[in-house]
């Protein structure tokens, strides 16, 4: 199945572990980084590796803070949304975030089940 056109689909891994936050509004939103190859060369060096941030809203927030761990390989698909503003100086920025609808674990970390919390004997 085909996914529509603006939504996305990225493998990579997280950065570091998911940000949990909850917004003035009450809505609970992870926040983590991704990085994955690219096609493209990303500095002098010859680098492919960028990074992505990736946001995840309500039920899935609360899945990601749980599950989620540094290291972890996933995929993960989503809309590509650019958040613009206007810094403190006046100037105009802008960056793009995945909005997450879905992920997968590709790979566990190696220690799943500490991470994780659980007991080897359980698994």
């Amino acid at each position: 199945m085909a996914l529509p056109f603006h939504m996305q689909q990225i493998q990579g891994r997280l950065v570091r572990d998911p940000e949990l936050k909850t917004t003035p509004s009450g809505k609970t939103v992870a926040v983590f980084d991704l990085a994955y190859l690219g096609r493209y060369k990303t500095d002098a060096q010859g680098s492919l590796v960028s990074f992505l941030k990736v946001e995840a809203w309500e039920k899935q927030a609360e899945y990601v803070a749980k599950n989620l761990r540094k290291g972890m390989e996933v995929i993960v698909k989503g809309d590509l949304v650019q958040r613009r503003w206007q810094r403190a100086d006046g100037k105009k920025a802008s960056d793009f975030r995945l909005v997450m609808r879905g992920v997968l674990v590709c790979e566990p970390p190696q220690n799943w089940q500490a991470v994780l919390g659980e007991s080897p004997e359980a698994a």
